[in-house]
């Protein structure tokens, strides 16, 4: 909540994508931090509020980024959706699953700062590998989307 706060005061008109994946990967840091502060009760809280509050700033710029594909997209948005709620469904049923069984194995404290370490993993290579601006192939929907309705 207090990072859709933060984001709604400064309005920041571009680079929605490179914002996000800085939270992300800074979030994902002080997560991860976790694995080495050892029993220290103070320092895993200051890094779990310091991971949260990071993390809070990648959703809203997540959705702001998706909003605007969406408008892109006109009229072929709900291929879109589709897309984006099957990943959410797949999120939901096997990373709690995954999460336990590496718990079981290395447990919580381990896992925990494993999976913030993964995290950081793909968001480095998403700020290295992903384009600016993503190009949607709306000529090539539309035409599937013609011939799906031929049917």
């Amino acid at each position: 909540m207090i990072g859709s706060l933060v984001i709604a005061r400064l309005n920041p008109k571009k680079n929605f994508q490179r914002l996000s994946q800085l939270s992300l990967i800074g979030g994902s840091l002080a997560l991860s931090s976790v694995l080495f502060l050892g029993d220290n009760r103070i320092l895993v809280l200051i890094a779990i509020i310091a991971g949260g509050f990071l993390l809070s700033f990648a959703q809203p710029l997540n959705e702001s980024i998706y909003s605007d594909l969406l408008n892109r997209l006109g009229k072929e948005k709900s291929h879109l959706l589709g897309i984006s709620r099957a990943n959410s469904s797949i999120a939901y049923i096997f990373t709690p699953i995954f999460a336990g069984i590496l718990a079981d194995a290395q447990g919580f404290t381990n896992a925990f700062g494993l999976i913030a370490f993964s995290v950081l993993g793909v968001s480095l290579l998403l700020l290295v590998f992903s384009p600016k601006k993503i190009l949607l192939p709306q000529s090539e929907i539309k035409s599937l989307s013609e011939l799906s309705s031929q049917s």
